[in-house]
C-alpha cells in the first residue's frame, strides 16, 4: 500500500477514536458513538489526491520537487509534506519534509499549481528521509545510519 494511502486510511479509520490512555480491555465495553453521514460537502475543500505526486514550484516558477506523501497527526490534521527534490529520472532523489502550511495552492490559466518559498540551499541542507517498509513509517536517513 502506498504510504499516503495508508496514512489517509488510518486517519479516516481513526476518526473519532482518540487515545485517552485507556487500557484496551476497557475499550471493549465502551459505548460506541454513532456518526451520521454528512448531508453535503464543505464549501471550501481540497482533495488529498490532488496533492499526491503534484509538482511544487518556487517563486520563480522553477520546479523544486514533487509531493511523495503527507503526514497526518492524531487529530487528522496534515502537518508535513514530504517532497522529492533534486532528481532527474529518480537519480539523486532526496526526500525532505516541509510544513503543510508552507505549500500554497493557486490557479494559473485554469491550471491548479502548488508553490513554496523554498531556496535550493535550504533543500540541500534539509535532512533526508526514507520510507521504512518494515515499520510503515518515514525515518531520518541520519537515524538509519547510526
Amino acid at each position: 500500500m502506498k504510504p499516503i494511502a495508508l496514512a489517509l486510511a488510518l486517519a479516516v479509520l481513526s476518526g473519532g477514536a482518540r487515545s485517552s490512555g485507556t487500557p484496551a480491555d476497557q475499550l471493549i465495553d465502551a459505548p460506541v458513538e454513532t456518526v451520521a453521514p454528512m448531508r453535503g460537502l464543505p464549501d471550501h475543500h481540497s482533495l488529498i489526491s490532488a496533492y499526491y505526486m503534484a509538482k511544487v514550484y518556487d517563486q520563480s516558477n522553477y520546479k523544486i520537487g514533487e509531493i511523495k506523501d503527507m503526514l497526518v497527526d492524531e487529530n487528522g490534521n496534515i502537518k508535513a509534506v514530504l517532497l522529492s527534490v533534486g532528481t532527474f529520472l529518480r537519480v539523486g532523489e532526496k526526500i525532505v519534509a516541509v510544513p503543510f502550511d508552507s505549500i500554497q495552492a493557486s490557479e494559473d490559466d485554469g491550471q491548479w499549481r502548488l508553490s513554496a518559498n523554498l531556496s535550493t540551499q535550504s533543500l540541500r541542507d534539509a535532512p533526508a528521509y526514507f520510507y521504512n517498509h518494515r515499520t510503515a513509517q518515514w525515518q531520518s536517513r541520519r537515524l538509519a545510519s547510526d
